[in-house]
């Protein structure tokens, strides 16, 4: 009441939901691996709905707080069904180059170095200095100080290393 407007006063814009642009946070040592193009799943939460999506481009923001790049993600909007402002999931494929990786419990991380034992005959393993990528589920990616093809212990390495250090 008693609001007053002009000719050519903007009262209200219609927006094209047909079509929505999802803007998504992507941590910037993975932003590599994300290019334009690529498919997307994107998971509305405690709906059970899902839409297929591509890479739009990645935007030229970082967030220094989170560490995180935008990524545009454009996707049809079917019944819109997504809103402004709604979050959502979204689900990048991600195709990594061949690695050597190492079952995570195969790790013994002390926070100042990380070995993994590796067996030799007579059932003796060495304590083995490793450096390291990746973390994906239960796998470690090794990028350093061991070789394609080396038994490594698995289970009990903190038995294995406790013993070690007892006779150090």
């Amino acid at each position: 009441p008693g609001q007053r407007f002009e000719p050519g006063d903007e009262l209200y814009v219609v927006a094209d939901l047909r079509a929505v642009w999802i803007v998504a946070d992507v941590f910037q040592d993975e932003a590599r691996f994300i290019t334009p193009g690529m498919p997307v799943r994107v998971h509305v939460p405690g709906q059970g709905r899902q839409f297929d999506a591509r890479v739009g481009r990645i935007l030229p923001q970082f967030d220094a707080a989170t560490r995180t790049m935008k990524v545009r993600i454009e996707t049809q909007n079917p019944g819109y069904q997504l809103r402004p402002d709604m979050f959502v999931d979204v689900e990048l494929s991600v195709a990594l180059p061949e690695t050597l990786t190492v079952p995570s419990a195969a790790l013994v991380d002390s926070g100042r170095r990380k070995v993994v034992y590796v067996a030799h005959d007579g059932g003796h393993f060495e304590p083995r200095r490793v450096e390291t990528g990746w973390r994906f589920g239960d796998r470690v990616e090794i990028t350093a100080g061991l070789m394609d093809g080396e038994a490594i212990g698995v289970w009990g390495n903190f038995l294995i290393d406790s013993k070690g250090r007892m006779k150090a």
